[in-house]
C-alpha cells in the first residue's frame, strides 16, 4: 500500500509540473514541443499526457480495489476475533467448573482422615496401624468407639526424613468410619493440648491445600480472638465462628 502510495504521488507531481511549466512559459514549452523537422508535436505529448492520466487512474483503481480486499480481511479478523474471546470465555467459565468438582472430589477423598501433627518421627517403627489405634483409643476413650477403631491405613507426608531436632512429619490418618473422625477431632478440641510421650502433639483435620490457605487468612483474627478471650472456631469450609 505504501508503494502504490508513492507511485501515485509520483505521478500526481509529474503531471503538476508539466501543467506548471506551460501555465508559466507557454511560448517557451511551444518551442520544446518542436522535434527536429520543426513540426509541432502537441498531439503527442498530449497523448502522453492522457496515457500518463489513464494509468494513473487505472493505479488508483487499483489501490481502492486493494483497499476493499484489505477491510474485507480486517472485518473477517475481527469477527473471527470475537468468536474467539467468547469460546475464552466459555473455557474459563468450564474450566472453573471442573477446578470446583476437582476441589469437592478431593475434600471428599479426604472426609475420613485427620492429621496428627508432634508424632516422634520413627515411633510407629512398622506398625504405625496399631500405634494409632493405641493412642487415639487413649485418647478418646474406648466407649466411643461401640464398633472398634478401625484405621484403614497410616503414613506420613511424602518428604524427606527430617534430621534429629527437626520437626517430624506429619501423620495422616485415613480412618474407616465418618463418626470416629468426628469424635476424636471433638475430644482433641475438648482437651486443647494433648502430648504423648511427653511430645506435644495436635490433631487436624485433613483438608486439601486451597481450603488451607483460606484458613490461613484467619490466622491473625484468631491470635487477636484468643488474647481476647472469645471463643471461636473455625468451621468448614474456611469459616470463622464467633461465640459472643
Amino acid at each position: 500500500t505504501d508503494c502504490c502510495q508513492f507511485v501515485v504521488l509520483e505521478e500526481k507531481r509529474q503531471l503538476t509540473d508539466f501543467l506548471f511549466i506551460i501555465n508559466e512559459n507557454p511560448n517557451g514549452t511551444f518551442n520544446t514541443l518542436k522535434d527536429k523537422k520543426g513540426h509541432i508535436s502537441i498531439n503527442k505529448s498530449l497523448q502522453d499526457l492522457t496515457d500518463k492520466v489513464t494509468t494513473l487512474n487505472n493505479k488508483l483503481d487499483q489501490i481502492a480495489n486493494h483497499l476493499e480486499t484489505v477491510e474485507g480481511r480486517v472485518g473477517t479478523v475481527e469477527n473471527n476475533c470475537e468468536k474467539v474471546d467468547n469460546e475464552v470465555e466459555c473455557l474459563k467459565k468450564d474450566f472453573k467448573k471442573l477446578i470446583d468438582k476437582c476441589e469437592d472430589l478431593e475434600a471428599w477423598s479426604r472426609r475420613s482422615n485427620i492429621r496428627i501433627v508432634g508424632l516422634p518421627e520413627g515411633i510407629e517403627r512398622r506398625n504405625p496401624v496399631q500405634l494409632c489405634e493405641t493412642f487415639l483409643s487413649h485418647l478418646v476413650g474406648p466407649e466411643h468407639f461401640p464398633k472398634g477403631l478401625e484405621i484403614e491405613r497410616v503414613h506420613r507426608m511424602p518428604k524427606p526424613k527430617p534430621n534429629p531436632g527437626e520437626k517430624p512429619r506429619v501423620v495422616i490418618v485415613r480412618l474407616l468410619r465418618y463418626n470416629n473422625r468426628e469424635a476424636i477431632l471433638r475430644k482433641a478440641r475438648e482437651k486443647g493440648s494433648l502430648s504423648y510421650n511427653n511430645q506435644p502433639m495436635f490433631i487436624f483435620p485433613d483438608l486439601t491445600i486451597e481450603v488451607q490457605k483460606k484458613c490461613r487468612e484467619f490466622d491473625d483474627p484468631q491470635k487477636l480472638y484468643k488474647a481476647l478471650s472469645i471463643k471461636f472456631a473455625l468451621l468448614y469450609s474456611a469459616c470463622l465462628h464467633l461465640e459472643i
